[in-house]
């Protein structure tokens, strides 16, 4: 027998194994089986995967790929592709690249489901739509063609903008077919046109592909070579994510090969150590991570904000907020008549003094009886419309300083809308949410979900986020009275929580005996262990995937719990005990994995080893690696070999060559020591003739984790006060070595001296003009302008405020040309301070008879300062300038 086809056993009706454990367990045993019989005569092994069934054909795709080596590629040594395209998600059913800083996504749907700004429809020179166009006005109304068809401007690859009638788009590019040898630069246009706009997001469909007859391998290279000279050539600053969404399944692999075929899984310029990239493919979802999966509960973590999902009553959640889902005429349904009951009468009182909602409206009242803070009062919306209804609320929240809030399981009520559909929308909801905002308040979100059939629904589909299937829960159940049996609907529904269905036959007297007999005999032979291992916590997703398959190949029930450190295994005692000693090895490798990484990361804080390749690009040692190859070259070995991506290699310290074992091909290497007195997250400095510059400014990354940060920072103090918030143009992150290192040795002098406030550390605003900035970044604030904008009127030194807002006034931050303008946010070293006064040079002795021991600093009101002035250079740095408008 040469080959054999297998069915992806136990995913069907009846047992409802988890589609991801059954992939994992199917494909390694056939590769351990491989390995262990190289002489077999079977040389073809085939997975068949019913057609329908899409979840387990990409879960299987995904990890014969990451087998195969598709996924998780070899990403030191760089693959022909186009420079600057980095794929960073290959699954069956999405392709994902970087594009410089462009996101490229390729995946089948609808395009009017699109989240985005934009999107793209086509048309001939005589507004003949076609299928996509028709469909888009079928959607939106018959007000976008009325109002594309008053355009003259009807050339090939021009592009006609409407609004979006009654859809969710800001608005609809309506690009006119031209020759297919000019649709790579229609493409262009299209994305020109949005970058002028400072639209951030634009879907394509498959163009040409419909009434125009172009082929979809034509179109794809179109669309692609579109895309990269756009990112290429306009350096694009508010364009971020371009989709293209294509309708047609039979067409979808067409495009994702060609966007892969551009890619490779090198890094970009960055310097991202190759461990952190495969990483971040891997993961569905970048920093979600499960803390508790046991008693019912499931717990995660995405960020700073702690995710619930429990079977509960939501008016019994002790979070700030609760939210509620009403339709437009605020009929409640059974759910909201309950909350009624349990709160009172004023709840619905108060929300009927609105008359009526629109579709994801949403309105706020008080909680009655309640004791949450607020109710939400959520206008349910189709369920495609759900995620962005969530993110509306969590934003709410967010606004509102609240640390928690709960959902219901939406849209599963009165509203009768799919379940499955439901618990994916409300996931990407907050989880989108949480990655978008990264909210400062919010610190809590909870999935109340009041029938008990529908948990596992929900709490599934944020298990997958992770990347970790659903467990199987083991729950004996046997039969009762003469006659009574399990149908097959019921043992069907239950499948997934039950291993084995006994069905007992008889008289009640017999049924009974003999269901105690087999619960005895099946105690007799159970057992239950738990493991407690401080390394748990540390186990990685893939790892802790590994330990529930043990589950399915031995008939176990294993509970994995991270916070607390615990994996508890429960079945028959033979397999338990087997169990065990195979987790304690993949926990005991964990273990030798986290000390060596542990010291890795520490030795990666001095010293970090990089490969150099002859485009002048370099890439780091992965953390491991680092640590190997710099404990040989501080034994002052001459070489080191090591193993990495199943080839070997071989470093000369002397020469500082790397030599492949296999091919004999060489890369240089390089040695950098890092400075631990500046920050890790800095740069590396430029070189000019041969010396680290100066000053070296870097403009942040847009909706990077940074950028972020301080953009929230800078709008505190304009939500608190209910203002408009300013326009952020740009911010820049200032290095100075010098002057970091002068306010380090600063910091230093005010935790010795003052045992009591110690450095007392701030961020604070200090607006400026165009013409200073420069100054400041090399030099510092210079006490000797006496805060000349506000007449010195709390002492002759430098100014800082504590809300942006202050500072903002044209008086400090003083407009350019071009309407903009400019503002530090800034370290300052505050110490002890004191009220300020007129004509102060210095900070006031704290006791006149002693002169010497002085404040450090002074402020216009000791009991709520929002104005300090220091009176030397080095107790400030300017670490970022704002430039706004």
């Amino acid at each position: 027998m040469t080959s054999v086809a297998f069915p992806t056993l136990g995913t069907g009706l009846l047992l409802k194994y988890p589609k991801a454990v059954v992939a994992a367990c199917m494909l390694e045993e056939t590769l351990t089986f491989s390995t262990a019989n190289p002489g077999s005569s079977v040389k073809d092994v085939q997975f068949v995967v019913y057609s329908k069934d899409l979840e387990c054909e990409r879960e299987f795709s995904t990890k014969l790929q990451m087998l195969k080596g598709c996924s998780v590629p070899r990403t030191r040594r760089r693959r022909s592709g186009i420079t600057g395209v980095s794929l960073t998600t290959v699954t069956a059913s999405l392709v994902e690249a970087k594009v410089g800083n462009l996101s490229v996504r390729i995946q089948q749907g609808d395009i009017t489901k699109e989240n985005v700004d934009i999107i793209v429809n086509t048309s001939d020179n005589k507004f003949n739509f076609g299928g996509l166009g028709d469909y888009i006005v079928q959607q939106g109304g018959q007000s976008i063609k009325d109002e594309c068809m008053k355009s003259t401007n009807v050339k090939g690859g021009n592009v006609i903008v409407t609004d979006a009638g009654t859809l969710s788009f800001k608005k609809i590019f309506h690009l006119i077919l031209p020759q297919l040898s000019d649709f790579q630069q229609a493409v262009q246009h299209c994305l020109e046109t949005a970058e002028k706009c400072s639209f951030t997001s634009i879907a394509f469909p498959a163009i040409g592909t419909g009434n125009a007859n172009v082929s979809a391998s034509a179109s794809a290279k179109a669309l692609m070579d579109g895309i990269l000279d756009f990112s290429r050539n306009a350096k694009p600053t508010h364009m971020c994510v371009v989709y293209v969404t294509v309708y047609d399944q039979r067409h979808v692999s067409t495009y994702m090969d060609e966007l892969r075929s551009r890619g490779s899984y090198g890094l970009p310029t960055t310097g991202t150590p190759a461990s952190e990239k495969r990483k971040k493919k891997l993961e569905s979802i970048v920093g979600l991570s499960i803390v508790t999966d046991s008693g019912g509960v499931l717990e995660l973590k995405c960020q700073n904000v702690s995710i619930f999902v429990k079977e509960g009553d939501i008016t019994k959640s002790a979070t700030d907020l609760m939210v509620n889902t009403v339709n437009v005429d605020f009929d409640f349904g059974g759910p909201g008549a309950y909350l009624v009951k349990v709160g009172g009468n004023s709840i619905a009182d108060e929300l009927k003094k609105n008359k009526s909602g629109n579709v994801g409206d949403v309105f706020v009242t008080g909680a009655g009886k309640l004791k949450f803070k607020k109710i939400y009062h959520l206008v349910i919306t189709p369920v495609d419309q759900i995620h962005a209804a969530v993110e509306k609320c969590l934003a709410m929240a967010e606004k509102f300083k609240c640390k928690s809030i709960a959902f219901p399981a939406i849209g599963t009520g009165n509203a009768g809308l799919n379940e499955t559909e439901c618990a994916k929308q409300l996931a990407d909801g907050i989880l989108h949410f949480i990655q978008k905002s990264s909210p400062k308040h919010l610190k809590s979100v909870r999935i109340d979900v009041f029938e008990k059939r529908l948990v596992p629904t929900f709490q599934d589909e944020l298990r997958r986020k992770t990347g970790i299937a659903a467990p199987l829960l083991r729950v004996p159940t046997f039969g009762g009275t003469l006659g009574r049996r399990h149908s097959v609907m019921n043992r069907s529904l239950s499948a997934a929580s039950q291993r084995v269905v006994l069905d007992v036959f008889g008289a009640k007297p017999d049924v009974l005996r003999v269901s105690r007999a087999v619960s005895e005999s099946i105690k007799r032979q159970s057992k239950k262990e738990i493991i407690n291992e401080k390394s748990i916590k540390k186990l990685s997703q893939p790892d802790q995937e590994a330990i529930k398959a043990f589950e399915i190949r031995m008939g176990l029930s294993i509970d994995i719990d991270t916070k607390h450190g615990t994996i508890t295994v429960e079945g028959f005692e033979k397999d338990v005990m087997k169990a065990v000693v195979d987790i304690m090895k993949v926990v005991h490798k964990t273990l030798e994995e986290a000390t060596e990484m542990d010291k890795g990361k520490e030795m990666q804080r001095t010293v970090q080893w990089y490969w150099t390749y002859q485009d002048k690009t370099r890439e780091a040692f992965s953390t491991v690696l680092n640590y190997t190859t710099e404990k040989a070259y501080q034994a002052k070995s001459s070489t080191v070999t090591y193993e990495e991506e199943g080839e070997h290699f071989s470093l000369d310290f002397k020469t500082l060559l790397e030599t492949n074992l296999t091919t004999g091909e060489e890369t240089r290497v390089s040695r950098k020591s890092k400075d631990l007195s500046l920050p890790s997250y800095w740069m590396p400095q430029p070189l000019e003739k041969g010396t680290p510059k100066p000053v070296h400014v870097v403009k942040l990354v847009p909706s990077g984790q940074q950028f972020n940060k301080v953009a929230n920072r800078f709008h505190e103090s304009f939500d608190q006060a209910s203002e408009t918030r300013k326009t952020i143009v740009a911010i820049h992150q200032i290095q100075n070595p010098d002057l970091y290192r002068q306010y380090k040795t600063y910091m230093d002098k005010l935790r010795r001296e003052s045992k009591k406030y110690g450095p007392n550390e701030r961020q604070l605003f200090h607006g400026t003009s165009e013409a200073v900035c420069e100054l400041i970044n090399h030099k510092g604030f210079n006490r000797s302008y006496s805060g000349s904008n506000v007449g010195a009127i709390w002492g002759n030194g430098a100014y800082f405020a504590r809300d942006s807002m202050y500072s903002a006034q044209p008086g400090y931050s003083k407009s350019d040309g071009k309407g903009e303008q400019r503002m530090y946010l800034a370290k300052v070293l505050l110490g002890e301070y004191t009220q300020g006064a007129k004509g102060l040079i210095t900070p006031p002795a704290k006791d006149p008879s002693n002169p010497l021991d002085t404040y450090d600093s002074v402020v216009d009101d000791t009991s709520n300062p929002g104005i300090f002035v220091i009176f030397h250079d080095a107790p400030a740095y300017p670490e970022y300038l704002i430039t706004f408008k």
